[in-house]
């Protein structure tokens, strides 16, 4: 049986000693301390200031030193290590950030290295989004943000500002305790390592999007894209985690972000929920059940990192909880830190994709509409809700700024700006087949087989202030997913839904796991839901087994062959694709600005020409909008007085997006009015249109350059 470490004896689920938090300028006398209470004699007091945590300093320290080192191992030695060494240093970063933030607004709550990362990442995107504003985010800028966070991270931390604590002796860890946790550990490294070696990506979204935004805005700090739908479904904020990776490492190795940094940081959020024995084995429930669930990796876009902030925010919220009644006087309800928190962590998880975004509204507006039903609380928790409006505001404005230069909205889909509403993503369907296919995906489980007996426990949860957190993360994973699934109804994939429901949903199952396996489980009302967490939890690993077999094996294999790559960037000589790239642009004039629809578009250098993708045709275009169906001549005024005179495209069987008999096909399918699937019908025919008037135009216009399926056209100057 897994055991927590152990404490002095006590109740509850706090067991370790501390001084009283009410006395905040002298320590109590021995007639003071309450009853039972150990000698403070034998106890290390912790006075008001700062102290070193020697761990964190010497972390920092390691972390430091690699972070400088990296453009030598790079250059000589091995740029698969220099990559992984530059995502532990974006991890340390954060952390420091973090807890500098949480140590100024959050003071004497509890933390941990997941929840400071957390705050410090959240941090990073609000003033990643303000640099971008202005264009203002570059590799010198984030180098400068990684230095700066680790020697945050090993600077001395604060007491809170309270009276003396008297700090217990170490807890030790009982022996299955510590077994469980080393293999964590491992595991942890092994998924590290794994994600740095994946050279995997998605032929449709990651190379012709995804990749290339992040390489755009490290090389220019530009967030335009105003012909991508797949810019405008986000706000941004993935894209800014990768860019900040490509400060240091290059675009092959994207997967550390998501697949790498932010599940670390979920660990320490898991394994960070509190000291005493019953938190600590609760937070190892979760750490198990996080490491059991398959990652369902569809491409390079926000899984991991919506975990991450939707975890940290039931973390904050469920803190706000335990210490809203502090004899101090410090309640959170009365904390405009709090609200800081939790404004920059709900907008950090609303910029990484579109459909959190109602998720994340509803988790914390049901949390404030639970706690509303104390009148004594209520005029508190009304300033505390303006304040934490104001903060999300403050944190989004700058993300809503670059979306209207974008498309001409503050906040797709609510505003729908300049799409497209004939293009057919968001389509509808007749009342029978939306009812049908909100049964597909309610009964389609995955990622967590088990995810029933995980919401059949947070129903049973007694409706009581303690459980107000828990509570509005089920209301919000639910609310989430419906809305998400009644957005997308007129789309046949049910298994590609899945990846935008992952993050709210794995979030909530941690989330449950740690709120009702804490403490004493003493009275049916606690133990039957933490019992069926538990029950959860194991059926899940046994129907998953055989995946789990593959999903580990997968991580050894990837950590074995990053451990043996050496490929240093000195001597290396030039791939084909980025050559092949290099002449298509050189074709066209420096600084001329130029509309490309390509495979590879991130291997443009962006420096060298003012590009704009066109990846999807027909999703969304600058007014007066594509002139489509109007013939090729019709596009030639259209592009050139937004500046584009020059061309780029392919077209042809080897394209996995730009296709012509995949379109062809899509359009010849037969969908029945008001049935499901007609989504990529509607699309084939701009598709189609686009394929028909650029070709037509090789026609008309000068050709600077044809290789193979590549064209690069001058729209000013005519044959």
């Amino acid at each position: 049986m897994i055991q927590g470490p152990r404490s002095l004896r006590g109740t509850g689920e706090s067991r370790i000693v501390s001084a009283s938090v009410t006395a905040p300028q002298e320590s109590p006398s021995d007639d003071q301390r309450a009853p039972g209470r150990v000698p403070a004699r034998p106890l290390k007091m912790l006075w008001r200031g700062h102290r070193w945590s020697p761990p964190r300093a010497l972390a920092a320290l390691a972390l430091l030193v690699g972070a400088l080192a990296v453009p030598a191992v790079r250059y000589r030695l091995s740029e698969a290590w220099a990559s992984a060494l530059w995502g532990l240093a974006l991890l340390g970063a954060f952390v420091g950030w973090g807890g500098l933030v949480n140590e100024w607004l959050r003071p004497g709550r509890r933390r941990g290295w997941g929840l400071d990362g957390a705050v410090g990442a959240a941090a990073y995107l609000w003033i990643g989004g303000a640099l971008a504003i202005v264009h203002g985010i570059s590799k010198p800028v984030v180098w400068i943000f990684v230095l700066l966070g680790l020697v945050a991270l090993g600077l001395p931390s604060r007491s809170a500002g309270l009276a003396p604590v008297a700090v217990a002796r170490r807890p030790r860890f009982g022996a299955g305790y510590a077994v469980v946790l080393g293999v964590l550990v491992v595991l942890a490294l092994f998924r590290y390592a794994e994600s740095v070696s994946n050279a995997g990506f998605n032929v449709w979204d990651d190379n012709m999007a995804y990749t290339q935004f992040a390489t755009k805005l490290i090389e220019t700090g530009s967030l335009y894209e105003p012909f991508s739908s797949r810019r405008m479904a986000s706000l941004g904020g993935q894209t800014m985690l990768d860019a900040a990776l490509l400060a240091g490492a290059p675009p092959v190795r994207l997967h550390v972000v998501d697949s790498g940094i932010c599940m670390l940081l979920v660990l320490g959020l898991a394994l960070g929920y509190g000291k005493s024995s019953s938190r600590r084995a609760a937070g190892l429930l979760a750490a198990v059940l996080f490491f059991a669930i398959p990652d369902p990796r569809h491409n390079i876009g926000s899984e991991m990192s919506g975990v991450l902030f939707f975890f940290a925010l039931f973390r904050v919220l469920d803190d706000d909880r335990a210490d809203a009644g502090r004899p101090d006087g410090q309640s959170a309800v009365q904390s405009w830190g709090q609200a800081i928190i939790l404004g920059l962590l709900g907008a950090a998880v609303c910029t990484l994709r579109q459909s959190y975004l109602p998720s994340a509204g509803a988790t914390v507006a049901v949390y404030f509409l639970l706690r509303l039903r104390s009148p004594a609380e209520r005029p508190a928790l009304l300033r505390q809700m303006a304040r934490v409006g104001a903060a999300t505001f403050v944190a989004l404005l700058p993300w809503m700024l670059t979306s209207f230069a974008n498309a001409r909205t503050f906040l797709y889909p609510l505003m729908t700006g300049n799409t497209n509403p004939g293009w057919g993503l968001l389509g509808k369907v007749n009342g029978w087949e939306e009812d049908r296919w909100f049964l597909i995906n309610t009964f389609y489980f995955e990622p967590v087989r088990t995810i029933v007996f995980f919401v059949l426990a947070g129903c049973l949860l007694r409706a009581t202030r303690r459980t107000d957190a828990i509570r509005a993360q089920l209301f919000g994973a639910l609310i989430g997913f419906a809305l998400l699934v009644h957005s997308f109804q007129a789309s046949i994939y049910y298994d590609s839904i899945e990846r935008y429901y992952f993050a709210f949903l794995v979030a909530y199952v941690l989330a449950v796991t740690l709120f009702t396996t804490r403490g004493k489980l003493t009275r049916l009302g606690r133990a039957l839901p933490a019992v069926l967490v538990v029950i959860a939890l194991v059926l899940h690993i046994y129907e998953s087994r055989e995946n789990l077999l593959k999903t580990y094996t997968g991580w050894v294999t990837g950590a074995e062959q990053w451990r043996t790559t050496r490929n240093p960037d000195r001597g290396r000589a030039v791939d084909a694709s980025r050559a092949l790239y290099a002449r298509v642009q050189n074709a066209v004039p420096r600084g001329a600005r130029m509309v490309v629809m390509v495979d590879y578009p991130y291997l443009f250098d962006f420096r060298r020409n003012d590009i704009l993708n066109f990846d999807q045709p027909g999703a969304v275009s600058p007014q007066p909008h594509v002139p489509y169906f109007k013939g090729p001549e019709a596009l030639v005024p259209y592009f050139r007085q937004l500046g584009l005179r020059y061309l780029v495209f392919n077209i042809g069987n080897s394209s996995p997006e730009y296709n012509y008999s995949t379109w062809k096909n899509r359009l010849a399918e037969n969908i029945a009015p008001g049935a499901r699937g007609g989504m990529y019908k509607s699309i084939a025919r701009f598709y189609l249109d686009i394929f028909d008037n650029f070709l037509a135009l090789t026609e008309s216009r000068k050709v600077l350059l044809h290789e193979g399926e590549l064209w690069v056209l001058d729209l000013g100057t005519r044959r």
